[in-house]
Formats: structure tokens, C-alpha cells, sequence
């Protein structure tokens, strides 16, 4: 069979730096598109963001998926077999017009939610990112056809697969789910009670029309974040050769993959309970007035796979790895965003919800001492955890698949490294220590921010071609296990 014409003429090489690009100049321009909040921590609560900077951050993310899912294309293999001919293909246009149409509909999209609740979402804008949209299913399932026929046909089966292929089958089914769940939520939004068996299924679960919907989209977004979280997971562990470790390294990789498949299986069914069945998520460890301190259970689950990212992280990084393989900047750069998104969500994360009586349970508790910085923190690990460490991993992803140049895959890995730690630390510190207003710790972040997206656009050149990516001294090609 020939293979589609597309896959000669937009490899997944420029498609990948296309989608970086576009990525890049998303994230850079947030402050200046009056999306609903600033620097100033009165305005930094994600409920009050509105309509406009929601679907604003939703075409910045479908670069972001695009990326991933064109990086699975090029990097995955099950037996040294990598995804060909129409499932590329799919996944290459769908990729294509899923970022144009995402990214301009997500510029020109000034829709909102009126009084009794439901978008005012009829317009041009809206349907062309909802067009997006679907292109990320279609990616999503071109994925799915290929992950569940991959084993038979490379003639390994399925019990020789790896956990690698089981932890991102698992997410890219976990995130179609989320993504059904999205547009279930956004009909309602839209039209309301439209088609009846939408208000009378609600009504059977004892809500109305707009709780429904909200409990669908919050059920969406918590989801899909962690789920493709997940996939980067199982594209490392591959690209880094975790099955090649020595005994000791090998199993606590195992383990850590083992984890992180059980969260996104628990996470993915409380979701859905929650979002279509009206499960309501219980609050554990409580303690404090009124019972106000707590971790929410759904936040145990997706912390799994948090926790089984840093089993595996220190598998790689340990002296089995260093022995097997050597030193891989590419590798720790990765892991760096891990550990930061580690750090940020559940480390910090928990930290504020055993003290929610002083840092004011989202805006519930009138007068608490910490709202500013619950406020602040709200907008601060949703942009740096769940879009700018997901989105370098997947950068520096490609840049250590597609390089040759060991000197310049350093110094971009390390750039990146340093960017991201200088961005965390001036972050956090601004949320903890400061969080009003424009100070030398917003600088500080932002500074580090502007290092990310410079190594992410350098990276983006040499993919391609603008800039040469040849040694002088050469060098060697970092292993891709199978």
C-alpha cells in the first residue's frame, strides 16, 4: 500500500515545530489578551476568568495535544514498529487544521455565558474552534486504532507489549473520554435543554440542566489535564529505555509505570462518575472549623500518577542509568519538568487543601488570612504544571528524537532546565511570599518563562531547518528502546 502523499510532503518533523511555534506564541501572549485577570491577585480566580479565557487557553492546548499526538506518531514503537500510512496521515491533517483553526478561533472568540446561564456561543469564532475540537478526536482515535492493533501486528502480542504501550493506551482513551465529556458540557451550555433527553437525563440524577453541565466540564478539564500528563510519562519511559536498566532500576521503573496506569484508571472512572453520574467526590482527612482542611479524593487518584512519574524519574536517573548509559541532559530536562509539576500540584497543592481555613477554600471563607495566595496559586499551577512543563517535555521530546548535534541538545537542555527552575522558584515565591501586584518575583518568573520559550523556539528552528544541527567533534544518538 502506497503510503498517503501527506506523509512525504508535511513530515512530522515540521508539523511538530509548527505546533511548538504556535504554542509558544500562545502562551507569550496571555498577559496582553485581556482574558478576565491579571497580575493582581483580586482578579486571579479561574471561576471568574470567564468565557473568553477559557476557549482562549483552549487553542493554546491543542497545539499542545497536537504536539504530543504527532510525537507519538514519530517515537513510539511497539517492536520497532512505528505508526504508518492513513493513521499518520489522519493524525498529520487533523494536526494541521486542528492548531489553525484552534489557535484562530481561540484569538477572535469573545463568546460569554448570559445571565441564565447558557453561552451565547452561536457565532463563527466558536464553531470553528468546536471544528478544532473534533480534530482532536479524530487524532485521538487514529491513535486508539493504532495503540490496540499495534501488538498483533508487530508480532509481539499483547503480553509483551511493555507498560510503556499500556500507560498511553490508557491515557489517550482517558483523554478521548474527558474530551466526550467536554463537548456533552458545551452542547448543554449552548443550547440548554436541546435535545429533551438532556434535561430529562439530568432530571433522573436530580439536577438541572446547568449543574449537569458544569459537573461534565469540570470533570472534562481535570481529566484531560492529567491524562496527557500521563502519556508524556509512557513516551519517556520508552524514549529513555527503561526496559534496558539493570535489575534494581528496571523494577522500580515497573513499579512507578504500574502507578501511574493505576491512577489513570481510578482518576478516569471517578471522573466519569462524577461528570455523567453525579458522583460527588468526598473530601478526606478533614479536620479544622466546619471541616474546611481536606484532600480531595479525586486529587489522591491523579496524584498516582504523579507518584509513579517520580518512581520512574529516579529509575532513569539513578546509577543503573548512569551505568547503562551515561549522562543525558535531554533526559534530566525532561524529568526537571516532572519533578516541577510534582512540586507545584501535589506537593503544594495538598499543602493548601490540609489548610484551607487559612488560605480561605477558594474564596468560601470570608476574611481568611492566605485568599491572595489561594487566589494567586489557582492561576499559577494550572499555567505552569498543566500547560508550560507538559508542553517543554514534549519539546525537548522531539529535540532529543530529531538532533544530531550532542553539543546543541545540551546546551537547549540545559537552557530549558534553568528556565523552568527560575520560573518555579520566582513563582512560588511570588504565591507564598508576595502575591499582589507586579514584583521582582513576578520578574523572576517571568523571566524564567521567556528562557522556556526561547529554547522552545530554538528548538522549533532546528526542527525545521532554519538552523544547522550538525558537531564538529559529532556524537552519538541517545538509545530508543523498543
Amino acid at each position: 500500500m502506497s503510503e498517503p502523499v501527506i506523509n512525504t510532503i508535511l513530515t512530522g518533523r515540521k508539523l511538530i515545530a509548527f505546533a511548538i511555534v504556535w504554542d509558544v506564541i500562545f502562551t507569550a501572549a496571555v498577559p496582553f489578551m485581556n482574558l478576565g485577570y491579571s497580575v493582581n491577585s483580586a482578579n486571579l480566580n479561574y471561576a471568574s476568568m470567564g468565557y473568553r479565557a477559557v476557549m482562549y487557553l483552549h487553542g493554546l492546548l491543542v497545539a499542545y495535544v497536537a504536539t504530543l499526538a504527532l510525537i507519538v506518531c514519530e517515537l513510539f514503537t511497539i517492536n520497532g514498529r512505528s505508526m504508518q500510512g492513513h493513521a499518520r496521515a489522519v493524525i498529520r491533517y487533523s494536526a494541521l487544521f486542528g492548531v489553525l483553526l484552534g489557535g484562530i478561533g481561540g484569538i477572535v472568540n469573545f463568546g460569554y455565558i448570559n445571565a441564565s446561564g447558557i453561552g451565547i456561543i452561536n457565532d463563527m469564532p466558536t464553531w470553528i474552534q468546536i471544528a478544532s475540537f473534533l480534530a482532536l478526536d479524530e487524532m485521538a482515535v487514529a491513535l486508539l486504532a493504532f495503540l490496540v492493533t499495534a501488538p498483533k501486528s508487530a508480532g509481539v502480542g499483547y503480553k509483551n507489549a511493555g507498560l510503556p504501550y499500556y500507560l498511553l493506551t490508557l491515557s489517550v482513551a482517558s483523554a478521548l473520554i474527558g474530551a466526550i465529556m467536554g463537548h456533552l458540557g458545551g452542547w448543554i451550555i449552548a443550547f440548554g435543554n436541546l435535545p429533551a433527553p438532556f434535561s430529562g437525563y439530568a432530571s433522573w440524577l436530580g439536577l438541572d440542566t446547568t449543574t449537569f453541565a458544569a459537573n461534565l466540564v469540570g470533570s472534562h478539564s481535570h481529566e484531560m489535564a492529567v491524562a496527557l500528563m500521563a502519556g508524556i510519562v509512557a513516551l519517556t519511559a520508552q524514549r529513555f529505555g527503561y526496559s534496558r536498566l539493570g535489575k534494581k532500576g528496571r523494577s522500580l521503573a515497573r513499579l512507578g509505570l504500574a502507578v501511574a496506569i493505576t491512577g489513570v484508571i481510578l482518576m478516569t472512572g471517578v471522573y466519569v462518575a462524577a461528570g455523567a453520574y453525579n458522583y460527588s467526590i468526598p473530601t478526606l482527612f478533614v479536620s479544622g472549623p466546619n471541616g474546611a482542611n481536606g484532600i480531595a479524593f479525586d486529587d489522591l487518584l491523579t496524584g498516582l500518577v504523579g507518584m509513579g512519574a517520580l518512581l520512574l524519574a529516579i529509575a532513569l536517573i539513578g546509577p543503573w542509568y548512569r551505568k547503562v548509559y551515561g549522562s543525558n541532559p535531554a533526559k534530566a530536562a525532561v524529568l526537571t519538568t516532572w519533578i516541577i509539576a510534582i512540586l507545584t500540584v501535589p506537593v503544594l497543592g495538598y499543602w493548601i487543601e490540609m489548610n484551607e481555613s487559612f488560605y480561605g477554600a477558594g474564596g468560601s471563607i470570608a476574611g481568611a488570612a492566605g485568599a491572595a495566595t489561594d487566589a494567586t496559586y489557582m492561576i499559577f499551577h494550572q499555567q505552569l504544571a498543566f500547560f508550560v512543563m507538559p508542553a517543554l517535555a514534549a519539546a525537548i521530546l522531539a529535540m532529543d528524537y530529531y538532533l544530531k548535534s550532542e553539543r546543541k541538545k545540551k546546551i537547549l537542555s540545559l537552557a530549558a532546565i534553568g528556565g523552568s527552575w527560575l520560573s518555579f522558584a520566582g513563582g512560588i515565591s511570588y504565591v507564598f511570599v508576595s502575591p499582589a501586584g507586579a514584583n521582582i518575583f513576578l520578574v523572576l518568573e517571568y523571566a524564567g518563562a521567556a528562557v522556556i520559550a526561547l529554547s522552545a523556539l530554538v528548538v522549533a528552528l532546528y526542527l525545521f531547518g532554519a538552523l544547522e544541527d550538525r558537531d564538529a567533534l559529532g556524537g552519538q544518538q541517545p538509545p530508543t528502546a523498543t
